[in-house]
């Protein structure tokens, strides 16, 4: 571990021509400001340290979780996800740019992208209930 005596030397030789007894306004604020930057940096830098300490004689353990991915395009909200299906059930010839447009004018942002994959996922869903009832013998 690296020691921290650099951060006291420059905090003490800051200004050396003032006397050690009264430090001025101007030095005080100028370890003031370099004590907050290496807060800084050691909150930006992170814990550094490895999770699993190695014992005397015992080999490095494998590190085995993952991190946990970050990012993308959150999900749709669940009101409009039914909103969505709604109006492609009951407007089959409504295409996804159609149903964009619908929704747009009530003031909620949804891709055609998503609208699409949307439909898609409830047709294949539909689907396959259609051809389970068909194999067993039903009608819907």
């Amino acid at each position: 571990m690296r020691p921290c005596c650099s951060l006291w030397f420059t905090s003490c030789c800051v200004d050396s021509s003032a006397s050690p007894e009264a430090p001025s306004h101007s030095q005080s604020k100028d370890v003031e400001i370099l004590v907050l930057r290496h807060q800084l940096k050691v909150l930006l830098h992170g814990e550094s340290r490895d999770p699993y300490p190695v014992a005397a004689g015992a080999g490095a353990r494998k590190r085995t979780y993952r991190r946990k991915r970050v990012g993308g395009r959150p999900p749709l909200d669940p009101n409009t996800r039914e909103l969505i299906l709604r109006l492609g059930r009951e407007n089959r010839t409504w295409g996804c740019m159609r149903i964009q447009g619908e929704i747009a004018k009530l003031g909620i942002r949804v891709s055609a992208t998503s609208i699409r994959t949307l439909l898609r996922l409830e047709a294949g869903a539909l689907l396959r209930e259609f051809f389970a009832a068909r194999r067993a013998g039903t009608d819907l």
